[in-house]
């Protein structure tokens, strides 16, 4: 999830029992339970950790929200630390993230994208996924190595709308 420094992410009610809520981007939570988070502290410093819980939630990205403790967090965490964690829950190779402004949707709601292509825009239908702050996944229709336009991407699509629109009459 996309966090800003000095964004206020929880309340220490009680110091030394300390618990972390986080969204994870993840379709299957079996597993989660028990897997081993590392946060890391400005200084270098790891703080090792567990997902003990899976919450029965699911964040508004769509993600599912764990809960994450252990005695070093309970120890280390202070007001006022930055972290960043990381949990691997299982590796997707072929899952890519692009810019939400890359994306148009038409009138069935279908997504679309469009690519650069000699010079030349392309629309190209996609299988999108989790979402992130700004940031969307694509499971299916682009590879890793298409230029794909992140600015501009309705101005195309309304560009070309008349051909591919057509209103009954």
């Amino acid at each position: 999830q996309r966090v800003e420094k000095g964004d206020e992410l929880a309340e220490i009610v009680v110091p030394g029992q300390v618990r972390i809520f986080a969204t994870v981007f993840a379709y299957e939570t079996s597993g989660l339970e028990g897997r081993r988070v590392t946060f890391t502290a400005p200084d270098g410093n790891e703080i090792t950790a567990a997902v003990v819980k899976v919450m029965p939630v699911r964040a508004a990205a769509g993600g599912p929200v764990v809960w994450i403790e252990s005695k070093e967090i309970d120890r280390q965490i202070k007001p006022g630390l930055d972290l960043s964690g990381q949990i691997t829950a299982a590796i997707h190779n072929h899952e890519l993230a692009i810019p939400k402004s890359s994306i148009i949707y038409d009138q069935n709601d279908t997504a679309f994208i469009y690519l650069k292509v000699n010079n030349e825009y392309q629309k190209k239908k996609v299988t999108v996924g989790l979402t992130s702050g700004d940031w969307i996944e694509i499971n299916s229709g682009i590879s890793e190595n298409d230029e794909v336009v992140t600015e501009g991407a309705y101005e195309l699509y309304y560009e070309n709308f008349s051909k591919s629109y057509k209103v009954p009459d």
